[in-house]
């Protein structure tokens, strides 16, 4: 009886080993589980700031808008499709505390950014002295 008694408490005693082991994977795969969720959600509100930053633009060619008018929401930029040799692009706007010309390079057009609601006038300067002049029209918001 002795003896049986030992195995009985021997085998418990292995049974709640291996359930604490047990337990122990548990929770960290719940822990794994948990971290793994984050990470997608840090990658989903990455890829959400990301197209968010691609809707906040909005692309003309100089062409399209030369003699007309633009209207441009304060929290967009204006980026300009241009053919080749974007670094070469220049800007004069007529009232620089409305927006600022940003100069093109391999990797992104030039681009107007607006500073302050208002009006002012722009002309752009290609590399082959092509011009484009328009009204810009700062507006409130992002549409």
């Amino acid at each position: 009886m002795k003896r049986s008694l030992h195995s009985v408490l021997s085998v418990a005693a292995l049974t709640a080993l291996a359930l604490a082991g047990c337990s122990s994977q548990g929770a960290h795969d719940a822990d794994q589980s948990a971290v793994a969720v984050a990470e997608s959600a840090v990658s989903a509100a990455h890829d959400a700031q990301s197209a968010q930053s691609e809707q906040l633009t909005i692309t003309k060619t100089p062409e399209a808008i030369d003699g007309g008018k633009v209207k441009l929401p304060i929290k967009r930029n204006l980026l300009f499709t241009v053919d080749k040799d974007a670094a070469q692009w220049t800007a004069n706007i007529a009232d620089p505390a409305i927006a600022e010309f940003i100069a093109g390079d391999d990797t992104t057009p030039p681009t107007i950014h607006p500073l302050a609601e208002g009006e002012t006038t722009i002309e752009l300067t290609g590399p082959e002295g092509m011009t484009s002049s328009f009204t810009l029209i700062v507006i409130p918001g992002a549409r």
